[in-house]
C-alpha cells in the first residue's frame, strides 16, 4: 500500500474518530466494559461458563467495534442537523461538520452506509430487535426534537441508550450463550444511575444549548441544584442496587456486592476522618500539632488498607467467599473487622479531643469558645453511631452474610453520613447567618412601619438602618456613604436638597432617606478647635 493511500485511510479513520470522539468515554467504553464484565462473571447472568483470559482478550475488540459501528449511524444524524452544527460551533468547534473537515452530504451518505452496516452486523448477531428500537429512538430524538424541550426526556432517552447498547455489548461477548434475567436487572440499575446523573455532561454545554434553544437543566434549574440532583439521585440508585442485587436475601450476587461495600466503607471512613484532620491543621497551625495529626492520620490510613486487604482476600481462592463449595481456606475476618472498629471509635473520640484544648486557650470570648465547641462536639454522633454499629457486626454470619448484615449496612451507610456532615459543619456558619439575616430582611420587610430611633449611642440599630434597603413604597431606604472627609479643626452640616417638612411627620417616623441624629457632645479637653454645639443634623 502506497503512501497516499495510508494518508488517506488515516484521515478517514481520524474523521470517524471526531464523530464518536465525545461518545467514547459515555458509551462506547462504558458498554464494552459491561458487556465483557458479565461475559467473565458467568452463572447466574449468563448460562455458558465465564470466559477466560484469552477469550476476554479475543472479545474486547470486536465487542467495541461492534457498539462503535451501532452508534456511528445516530450521532452522525445527531451532529448533521443544523442546529446540532449551530451548537457544535460554539460547545465542540474541533468536530467534523463545524470544522470544515466533512460536507453535510457527505456526512448523510456515510450516515447511511453506517446504518447499512449496523443492520447486517445486529442480523448477524440476532439483535435485530435492538436496532429497530435505535433507528425509532433516532427518529424521536433527532427527527423529532422530543428531548429537546423537557431535561427529563433527555435524561431518559440517555439512559435508554445506555441501556440497549450495554445489553447489545453483553450479547456480543458472550455470543452464543444465552443471557440470564439478572442481566437487564444489572443494566436497569446503571440505566437508572445514567439516566438520574447524565444532567451534569450538561453544565459545559450551556452557551450551545441556550443557542440552540434547547431545554437543558442546568439551563432551567441552574448549576448548583443540577450538582445536587446528580448527588442525590445517585446516592439512592446506589442503595437501591444493593437491594436488587441480594442484600437482605440468601444471594450469592449479594455476597460479593458486600465485598466491595467493605472497601468503599472502608475508605469512606478514612477519607472523611483524613478531611477533618486536614482542617484541623488549617486552624490551628503549628509544627507540634501538625506532626501528632500527621501520626494520627497515617495511622488511620494504616489500619484502613489492612481492613481493605482482609475484606478482598479473606479466602484463598477469592471465590471461595462467596462459593462456599469451592475448596480453599479463609481467616476469621470477623475478628478483623472487631479490632479495626475498635479503632475507628478510639480515633474518633481522638479527633473529637484534639481541637479543644487550643480551642479553650484562644482569645474569644467564653461564649464563642462554647459555640465553638458544640460545633466540633456534633462529633460524638458519629462516635455514638459508631459504637452501635460494632454491637451490630456480631450479628453477622459468614455462612450467609448478605441476609445477616442488614443492620450492619444501615448502620455503617449512617456512620458515613453524619462523619462527612460533622466533616463539614464548621463551614455552616456562613449558611446559617445568611439564613438568618433572609428571615430578618423578609421580617422587616412585613413591618416596615415600626419604629426606629437611631441615636449615637446605639450603633447596632444604625447599621441596622443602614443596611436595610426598601422600595419605593417603604419610609425607608439605604443611605448612600456621599459624605466628604472632614478635617480634624472643620465640623460641617450636609442637609439634603429635597429636605422634608418636619411638621409634616410624627415625632417618631423618620422620613425617606433621611436620618435624624441627635448629638449630644461633651468636650473635657481638646485640641481640635471649638466644641461644637448640640445640633440636630440632617445627614443624606
Amino acid at each position: 500500500m502506497s503512501r497516499s493511500s495510508l494518508s488517506i485511510a488515516s484521515g478517514h479513520l481520524y474523521t470517524l474518530y471526531l464523530f464518536i470522539a465525545s461518545d467514547l468515554k459515555t458509551i462506547i467504553g462504558p458498554s464494552t466494559c459491561f458487556g465483557l464484565w458479565n461475559s467473565i462473571a458467568g452463572q447466574p447472568l449468563i448460562e455458558n461458563p465465564p470466559l477466560n483470559r484469552s477469550g476476554v482478550l479475543f472479545r474486547l475488540p470486536i465487542v467495541a467495534v461492534s457498539v462503535t459501528i451501532s452508534l456511528l449511524p445516530v450521532v452522525i444524524s445527531n451532529q448533521t442537523r443544523p442546529d446540532s452544527v449551530l451548537e457544535d460551533k460554539i460547545n465542540k468547534p474541533w468536530r467534523a461538520l463545524p470544522s470544515g473537515r466533512v460536507h453535510p452530504a457527505a456526512a448523510k451518505r456515510l450516515m447511511r452506509l453506517a446504518n447499512v452496516t449496523s443492520l447486517l452486523l445486529n442480523l448477524w448477531y440476532g439483535n435485530e430487535v435492538l436496532w429497530l428500537i435505535t433507528i425509532l429512538g433516532d427518529w424521536l430524538y433527532n427527527d423529532k426534537g422530543a428531548a429537546n424541550k423537557n431535561y427529563w426526556a433527555r435524561n431518559a432517552a440517555n439512559a435508554a441508550a445506555f441501556f440497549i447498547y450495554g445489553l447489545e455489548a453483553t450479547k456480543v461477548a458472550v455470543s452464543p450463550s444465552r443471557l440470564n434475567f439478572a442481566v437487564y436487572g444489572w443494566l436497569a440499575l446503571l440505566a437508572l444511575v445514567i439516566g438520574s446523573t447524565v444532567q451534569t455532561q450538561d453544565l459545559p454545554d450551556r452557551e450551545g444549548d441556550k443557542a440552540r434553544g434547547r431545554h437543558t437543566m442546568p439551563l432551567i434549574l441552574g448549576e448548583l441544584k443540577t450538582r445536587w440532583t446528580a448527588l442525590t439521585t445517585a446516592y439512592n440508585s446506589a442503595n437501591f442496587s444493593l437491594i436488587s442485587v441480594g442484600i437482605g436475601r440468601h444471594e450469592v450476587l449479594g455476597r460479593k456486592t458486600l465485598i466491595a461495600c467493605e472497601v468503599i466503607y472502608t475508605f469512606a471512613i478514612a477519607f472523611f476522618k483524613a478531611s477533618m484532620l486536614f482542617l484541623l491543621d488549617r486552624i490551628f497551625p503549628g509544627k507540634k500539632f501538625r506532626r501528632l495529626l500527621t501520626a494520627v492520620g497515617v495511622f488511620i490510613m494504616a489500619y484502613s488498607i489492612t481492613q481493605a486487604v482482609c475484606a478482598v482476600f479473606e479466602c484463598t481462592p477469592v471465590r471461595r467467599a462467596w462459593s462456599p463449595k469451592v475448596e480453599g481456606t479463609c481467616i476469621n475476618v470477623d475478628d478483623v473487622f472487631l479490632v479495626c472498629s475498635a479503632l475507628n471509635i478510639a480515633t474518633d473520640f481522638l479527633i473529637l479531643y484534639l481541637p479543644m484544648p487550643k480551642l479553650w486557650r484562644l482569645k474569644i470570648s467564653n461564649v464563642q469558645k462554647a459555640q465553638l465547641t458544640a460545633i466540633f462536639a456534633t462529633g460524638s454522633l458519629v462516635c455514638i453511631i459508631s459504637v452501635v454499629r460494632i454491637t451490630k457486626l456480631k450479628e453477622v454470619s459468614l455462612i450467609d452474610p448478605s441476609y445477616s448484615d442488614v443492620s450492619g449496612l444501615v448502620w455503617s451507610t449512617l456512620e458515613q453520613a453524619f462523619g462527612t456532615l460533622s466533616a463539614c459543619l464548621p463551614t455552616y456558619r456562613p449558611l446559617i447567618h445568611h439564613c438568618r439575616a433572609r428571615r430578618s430582611t423578609r421580617a422587616s420587610t412585613e413591618n416596615h412601619t415600626n419604629v426606629f430611633h437611631s441615636s449615637n449611642r446605639d450603633t447596632s440599630s444604625r447599621k441596622r438602618l443602614a443596611n436595610f434597603v426598601g422600595d419605593s413604597t417603604s419610609p425607608f431606604a439605604k443611605l448612600e456613604d456621599t459624605c466628604p472627609e472632614t478635617s480634624d479643626n472643620e465640623w460641617k452640616t450636609y442637609v439634603p436638597m429635597n429636605t422634608l417638612d418636619k411638621h409634616s411627620r410624627s415625632d417618631h417616623e423618620i422620613p425617606r432617606n433621611v436620618i435624624e441624629v441627635h448629638t449630644d457632645l461633651e468636650q473635657k479637653t481638646s485640641t481640635r478647635g471649638p466644641k461644637p454645639p448640640s445640633v440636630l443634623e440632617r445627614v443624606p
